[in-house]
């Protein structure tokens, strides 16, 4: 299985470098229309997301702002307030920030690898606040 799986990614690649060969003027505006394109829309949408995130966890102020939802994270969800942080903006914000906290605080050791792995079920989404900056107002 491994052996027809490895062939068949060699024989595409090469594929692949013909039809660049054949047709390099198309391949480039391509590549240069799908570059502008990430830069000009996704990076911009996501952008102010990654910054708010990192300015939280590295200020502190995650341990401030989880300790309010202490009660019920403990209750109902059964992972520490830390953990429960990085669910709400999982959910909120969608795949790309929601997998950066819960990254973020496994690295700070604020959360266990256990836990890690549990928020990364509920936080790899396309969320709406996502949906909304990036698809429908951009595209």
């Amino acid at each position: 299985m491994k052996t027809i799986y490895s062939f068949t990614i060699i024989v595409l690649c090469l594929l692949y470098f013909i039809c660049i060969f054949l047709n390099p003027h198309a391949i480039i505006e391509i590549t240069k229309t799908s570059i502008l394109l990430w830069a000009q829309k996704v990076v911009t949408s996501l952008f102010p997301y990654f910054l708010i995130i990192n300015v939280l966890v590295n200020s502190g102020m995650i341990s401030y702002i989880s300790y309010i939802f202490l009660p019920v994270a403990k209750s109902i969800f059964k992972i520490s307030s830390h953990g429960f942080l990085a669910f709400l903006i999982g959910i909120l914000s969608g795949y790309p920030i929601g997998v950066k906290i819960v990254c973020s605080l496994y690295k700070e050791n604020l959360i266990s690898k256990k836990e890690a792995t549990k928020l990364l079920l509920y936080v790899n989404n396309s969320g709406p606040l996502f949906i909304i900056g990036t698809v429908e107002i951009t595209f």
